[in-house]
C-alpha cells in the first residue's frame, strides 16, 4: 500500500512509460513534494465520493493516509498493453518506500526543470528513467 503522494508518483510514472503512451490523460504539475495530477484534491474527492477508493490512517515512521481500492478493480477495461504498463511500473516500485518514490520523482527532468505549480509537459516523458 502506498501513501497519497507515493500513489501520485506511481500514477505519474504510469502516465508515460515505454512507447510514450498517454496513459491517464491527466495533466501533472510540480507540487511541494512530488509531481501530482492538476487538481489532485478534486480527483481524490471525486474518487472518494464515488466509492472507488477509501483512505486509511497509516502510522509508521511517518503518520499519514494510505489510499486503498474500495473493491477489486475491473481489469477488463484495460488493454493487454495497459496491463503490462501497470504491472511493469508496480513491479519497478514494489520495494520502494514513499520517500524513495519521492526522491526518484525529484530526479526526473520534468520535475527538476519546472517550478512550483507549473504544468509538467508530456514532452518530458521521453526522458523518464522508466522508458
Amino acid at each position: 500500500m502506498y501513501g497519497k503522494v507515493a500513489l501520485y508518483c506511481l500514477a505519474n510514472a504510469v502516465a508515460k512509460y515505454q512507447a510514450i503512451i498517454m496513459f491517464t490523460g491527466m495533466v501533472y504539475i510540480h507540487h511541494h513534494y512530488d509531481p501530482v495530477p492538476a487538481h489532485h484534491d478534486l480527483v481524490h474527492w471525486a474518487l472518494l465520493t464515488a466509492n472507488v477508493i477509501d483512505t486509511k490512517p497509516f502510522a509508521g515512521s511517518y503518520e499519514g493516509e494510505v489510499i486503498v481500492a474500495a473493491e477489486e478493480p475491473d481489469l477488463s477495461i484495460f488493454s493487454e498493453e495497459e496491463i503490462e504498463v501497470i504491472q511493469g511500473v508496480a513491479g519497478y516500485f514494489r520495494d520502494f518506500t514513499a520517500t524513495k518514490i519521492s526522491e526518484f520523482s525529484h530526479e526526473e527532468p520534468g520535475y527538476r526543470k519546472t517550478g512550483m505549480k507549473e504544468i509538467i509537459s508530456f514532452d518530458y516523458a521521453r526522458e523518464l528513467k522508466l522508458t
